[in-house]
């Protein structure tokens, strides 16, 4: 059976904010919390770390595939321009492949 604990990094080690009840010998997996669903970026600081071109982002954001956060609409959603620059990048490999194919 899964069970989920959460946790907290310090000092290298795995802090649990409850202790969990583990026996010995017991096998984890720990899995960072993905917390780009709540990160907001300027569109300079998202086209760096996703390496796109901000014109890209910013018709991302004008189309709605990428939301702008309400309180400042130059700043767009980590997560959601992470799903649009890896559905980009599947559009651009099967149009290769298409040409390919012709």
């Amino acid at each position: 059976m899964l069970q989920t604990y959460l946790g907290v990094v310090e000092n290298g080690a795995v802090v649990f904010l409850k202790p969990p009840k583990l026996t010995n010998g017991t096998r984890v997996i720990i899995v960072p919390q993905n917390t780009s669903e709540k990160e907001w970026l300027t569109v300079p600081q998202a086209a760096k770390r996703f390496q796109v071109a901000a014109t890209l982002i910013r018709q991302w954001m004008k189309s709605g595939k990428v939301r702008v956060a309400p309180h400042d609409l130059k700043l767009a959603n980590a997560s959601d321009v992470e799903d649009a620059v890896e559905q980009h990048e599947l559009l651009g490999l099967s149009m290769q492949v298409i040409k390919r194919e012709e």
